[in-house]
């Protein structure tokens, strides 16, 4: 297995790569096979650090046979896509492709769980802040990827556990929204006010669907987000706000634990 760089900007950082699996290699729980190369072109959006799929290849590498391999097209881009990924995370060189969330949200975060401390979900913003977090590693890394809930417990120094419980308490079910919505003539996704439904403060309506992880941040959410993280310029005197990009207020992924690795 190698990798190529394919692009890169002024400051010398790749920004499009090639990775090859080569005869032997695996991909998944699969070997390549003897005679038989696939890559995948992988490429790195340098505003929200996040890798996405560009393009695949297969093709013979022996040559004088006399017949076509039967796997010649065995790995779906997807397949590709996740096993390209995992490599380059590891790849000497490509330290800046791992998943880096925004300046203002780093910091934050650095802070609020320095000394090893969790991540406190004390107060509206905070609670906010972890919704934000938590979709934007839904997005940033594939849903094969095993270790993507691990990574999410890193970020914010909480325990599996811990995670999954605070994500219950700040989330309710885009189908009890819905119901909320038509008792109380309000448009969720517009609404800039707390909505209480359930007996549950929301910040996150998630997917219905329990394969489906993900949901959409709530505005009232997502503007407690903005005005945290614009706060240390307003301090100083700038005129500027901070303002989330999709990644941090909408995830529709399926669940690491229950997808189909084959």
């Amino acid at each position: 297995m190698k990798v190529n760089k394919i692009v890169t900007n002024t400051d010398g950082q790749c920004t499009v790569a090639e990775v090859i699996f080569e005869p032997r290699d695996k991909i998944g729980n699969e070997t390549v096979d003897d005679f038989l190369q696939y890559s995948v072109t992988l490429e790195l959006n340098q505003a929200t650090k996040i890798v996405s799929y560009k393009a695949h290849s297969s093709g013979v590498v022996a040559s004088g046979i006399n017949y076509i391999p039967k796997d010649v097209t065995k790995f779906s881009p997807t397949q590709l896509f996740n096993a390209g990924w995992s490599y380059i995370m590891k790849a000497k060189g490509f330290e800046s492709w791992q998943p880096q969330m925004i300046e203002e949200l780093e910091t934050y975060i650095k802070e609020a769980t320095k000394n090893k401390k969790s991540f406190s979900m004390k107060g509206d913003t905070n609670k906010a802040i972890f919704v934000a977090t938590y979709l934007y590693y839904l997005n940033a890394i594939p849903t094969a990827i095993e270790s993507r809930h691990e990574e999410m417990c890193n970020k914010l120094n909480m325990s599996s556990g811990q995670l999954s419980k605070n994500l219950s308490r700040v989330s309710v079910p885009i189908e009890d929204m819905q119901k909320f919505s038509k008792k109380n003539k309000v448009n969720v996704f517009t609404s800039l006010d707390k909505m209480t439904v359930t007996d549950k403060d929301v910040y996150l309506m998630k997917h219905s669907d329990r394969n489906i992880l993900g949901g959409y941040i709530t505005q009232y959410a997502q503007q407690l987000v903005e005005k945290q993280l614009s706060h240390k310029y307003q301090e100083i005197g700038m005129d500027y706000t901070v303002a989330l990009d999709p990644n941090y207020l909408m995830a529709v992924v399926g669940d690491s634990r229950k997808v189909d690795k084959k």
